[in-house]
């Protein structure tokens, strides 16, 4: 069960002039809060996993208007913690908030670099974070809570994707065969020209454009499971070899055939968001003949179904693929929400 809570929240506005300037502007808001995510793994204060993914808290921030406060994960007071997080705020026009009556605290940890790692309320809301960069290597980084006056300790639920999935499975293009992807069902429905709606726009996202170029709606059967949160589709050719090209008419094209008779002015660099063309003669004035095959999900879909919109004819379609990564939810708990006296 839903449950709809309002608040007052306020937004300080902190700038370095001559001295701290203070704006503050006070609105209601109106929060849902859902029902809990089962983490897949619970650590105190620091998580380890495979391939040096690591996620370890560091301490807590009081953010007040005249003051920056942080200790560490031991609740002692931490000098050079709370230097790093007033510097952050001070050095620009970054902004801290605030919910009236309620304990305000920022939550620091440390997470791998470059690693897709997003931190949620233990209840799986999205928490306003802040992160400063380090020069290749682990982010510091905080995120607000606003816990009732009474409470003593925090938890961060870290969702961590991009994880490697199963192995892809392929499913014969033809209607009515199945296979099956991490034990949920796929199945092949029909297939049928894509025609937009009076007045709309007929997309072709991720590929050059190409006028009258013909596109395809198909339908799928299949229900991702919950773990799932990348789901990547392939087309195989009738010889079992990925489609990489197509022409106008869905018709697959060799990757030598594409290139040799590209526009000229194409330097090579070749994807769905900046195909290459040059704005020199012969370049973006003249349309390409062919383009990247392309299936997306980006289709009307219920549960249980989905639609694929793509650029290849059904008919020379042997098989279609199906890969996924995956997403890990961690419970780090231990931050300690007041300074030991």
């Amino acid at each position: 069960m839903n449950l709809s809570t309002t608040q007052y929240v306020c937004l300080i506005v902190m700038r370095k002039r001559a001295g701290l300037a203070i704006v503050s502007l006070c609105v209601v808001a109106t929060a849902t809060q859902v029902a809990g995510l089962k983490p897949d793994a619970t650590a105190d204060r620091v998580w380890e996993g495979d391939n040096g993914l690591k996620v370890e808290g560091l301490g807590v921030c009081s953010i007040e208007p005249s003051n920056v406060d942080c200790w560490d994960m031991d609740g002692v007071h931490d000098a050079s913690l709370s230097e790093q997080i007033r510097g952050y705020y001070m050095g620009s026009s970054n902004e801290v908030s605030f919910r009236v009556g309620k304990k305000n605290r920022y939550l620091v940890y440390r997470k791998s670099y470059n690693a897709n790692i997003q931190a949620q309320s233990p209840d799986g809301q999205y928490m306003n974070s802040s992160e400063i960069y380090g020069s290749g290597g682990p982010t510091v980084s905080w995120s607000r809570i606003n816990p009732d006056t009474a409470s003593k300790d925090a938890s961060i639920l870290f969702s961590i994707n991009g994880l490697p999935g199963p192995k892809p499975v392929t499913v014969p293009f033809e209607k009515g065969k199945k296979g099956t992807f991490e034990g949920t069902e796929l199945e092949i429905g029909e297939y049928k020209p894509f025609k937009p709606a009076p007045g709309e726009q007929q997309q072709q996202p991720y590929y050059p454009m190409i006028a009258n170029a013909k596109q395809w709606s198909i339908f799928v059967g299949f229900a991702p499971s919950d773990q799932q949160n990348s789901l990547s589709y392939g087309l195989l050719g009738k010889d079992g070899k990925p489609v990489a090209y197509v022409d106008r008419d869905g018709e697959p094209v060799s990757a030598v055939k594409f290139l040799s008779e590209t526009p000229p002015g194409f330097n090579g660099y070749y994807n769905g968001y900046n195909p290459g063309y040059d704005f020199g003669p012969g370049g973006r004035n003249t349309p390409p003949k062919y383009a990247a095959a392309v299936v997306t999900s980006n289709g009307p879909s219920v549960q249980g179904a989905f639609t694929l919109r793509t650029n290849v004819n059904p008919s020379r379609i042997g098989a279609l693929t199906v890969s996924a990564t995956h997403q890990m939810r961690v419970l780090v708990k231990g931050f300690p929400l007041d300074p030991k006296p």
